[in-house]
């Protein structure tokens, strides 16, 4: 068997470890800020049919938030157009994995064919290892994937961020009309996440800060674009960094806190709470799977003759860029709410694994240049024999297979649940509440607690206390009087 049909064989077990989870997306169903940001946006449409008319009160409900609750403005108005309110509630999970999918694709065929010089096949590969952990091992796939406000929020505001990672590095390589097209395409999107969430955001602007001095303290290089595409995403973070609703929503929860942090104090401990989760985040499979892509890529650093110079260095700053992400949670929600904004540790656990990744990458770049270096010219390549390549090529195979039946993957949870039931279960009795919320002949509902609770697709459930803010979100998505638990 030759190389190519060894990463077709790869390419294709990769992508049917994705089918389970795709499948059981069918039994999703909506919960807790669902309600909240999509009950006007809902009302409007049951009354109108009108796509302008929600658009306009998305918008709307946008503003509100914006100076009653969140700051997050992106998020706000992507959350007030929730699927269910369309009826497409199962589309949820194939949207935010295939936009991870494609962007990591596209960020990835960027660097590695047009930078690195490498074969399209490598691209995919490593886009799809990727994917395989972030879809798989994410700490918590039920806010990271099936849970629209918190998915939309995280996982596919971090899915258009890699997108503009990409639309720079194009815009870098590019020239004239296209190069003008490709800077403000970043410039937009750049501003969106940046007003979407501030753990992703904080991460970004400073990767975003830093490229730009490495490129302005590079010789002959033009880094006025990566710079505006820093200030555009900086003006996206302020606007909502300024908003009223922070401090609102803030007191809320400081009521719960023993201790309010400030902001120095919240970066001290973002450094200890990133280097424990870490250590948790970077697991067998995330190893084996950024050893993998390390040497899919040394070689092409190799044929660039990139030195990888002060590799300590680049450590620190990765790690600190890493950490940085948890500030902003630490400093608004106290250090325990890492405990159950799982949201929030999906997108640390993609940083952890670009991290692995990089490292790993960087350090072998630096280890083969400087072993190069001590060698005579002749003596030294990197290239396999056939038969030693195609060994690695099928270890590698080897080592994907064994990861599907990894304890903790995604897609075995998804299968189990679609096996015994326990998913078809879940739908069946959240349709049965359905059909009560939708009578229009009662104004007060009682339902019955749920029974089953897919592990993939269960998040959140009304209380039997009608005042309970879920309680009080799902009877004004529904248009009730009040909800409640029998």
């Amino acid at each position: 068997m030759n190389t190519k049909k060894f990463w077709k064989i790869i390419i294709g077990t990769l992508i049917l470890m994705m089918i389970p989870l795709l499948v059981i997306a069918k039994y999703d169903q909506p919960s807790a800020d669902d309600y909240m940001y999509g009950a006007a946006t809902n009302q409007v449409w049951q009354s109108s049919h009108s796509l302008l008319m929600v658009l306009a009160t998305a918008w709307n409900t946008m503003v509100d938030k914006w100076w009653s609750w969140d700051g997050n403005f992106t998020s706000t108005f992507l959350g007030a157009l929730q699927p269910h309110i369309f009826g497409l509630y199962g589309m949820v999970a194939a949207m935010i994995i295939l936009s991870l999918v494609l962007c990591l694709i596209i960020l990835s065929w960027e660097i590695i064919v047009h930078y690195l010089g490498g074969p399209r096949h490598v691209a995919i590969v490593v886009a799809l290892l990727l994917s395989l952990l972030m879809t798989q091992f994410m700490p918590s796939p039920v806010q990271g994937m099936y849970w629209f406000d918190g998915a939309i929020s995280y996982t596919f505001i971090y899915s258009l961020c890699l997108l503009d990672l990409a639309l720079i590095l194009k815009a870098y390589r590019s020239h004239g009309l296209e190069k003008g097209i490709l800077t403000f395409s970043a410039l937009l999107l750049s501003f969106f996440c940046g007003g979407a969430n501030f753990a992703l955001a904080v991460t970004f602007l400073l990767l975003l800060a830093t490229a730009t001095f490495v490129l302005w303290r590079w010789p002959a290089s033009h880094f006025q674009e990566v710079l505006l595409v820093f200030l555009s995403s900086l003006g996206g973070f302020l606007l909502a960094a300024v908003a009223p609703g922070n401090s609102v929503r803030q007191a809320d929860v400081a009521k719960t806190l023993i201790q309010q942090d400030t902001v120095f104090s919240a970066i001290a401990k973002s450094l200890g709470a990133g280097g424990s989760y870490l250590i948790g985040f970077w697991s067998l499979p995330v190893l084996i799977c950024s050893g993998l892509i390390a040497l899919a890529l040394v070689p092409l650093i190799r044929q660039k003759n990139w030195a990888c110079p002060h590799p300590l260095c680049l450590t620190g700053l990765g790690f600190s860029l890493y950490c940085a992400g948890y500030s902003p949670v630490i400093y608004g929600l106290g250090l325990s709410s890492l405990h159950w904004e799982g949201r929030v540790l999906d997108i640390q656990f993609f940083n952890a694994v670009f991290l692995a990744a990089g490292l790993l990458t960087y350090w072998g770049g630096y280890a083969v240049h400087r072993l190069a270096r001590s060698k005579k010219p002749r003596s030294f390549s990197l290239a396999l024999p056939h038969k030693k390549k195609a060994a690695v090529l099928l270890g590698g195979f080897a080592i994907i297979v064994t990861l599907m039946a990894h304890p903790n993957a995604a897609s075995l949870s998804a299968a189990q649940s679609l096996l015994d039931g326990s998913a078809r279960a879940y739908a069946w009795e959240s349709e049965d509440r359905m059909a009560l919320y939708t009578n229009k002949t009662l104004s007060e509902v009682s339902v019955s607690k749920l029974t089953v609770k897919p592990h993939l697709l269960y998040y959140d459930d009304i209380k039997e206390n009608q005042w309970d803010w879920r309680n009080i979100a799902t009877a004004q998505y529904y248009g009730k009087r009040s909800v409640r638990l029998q």
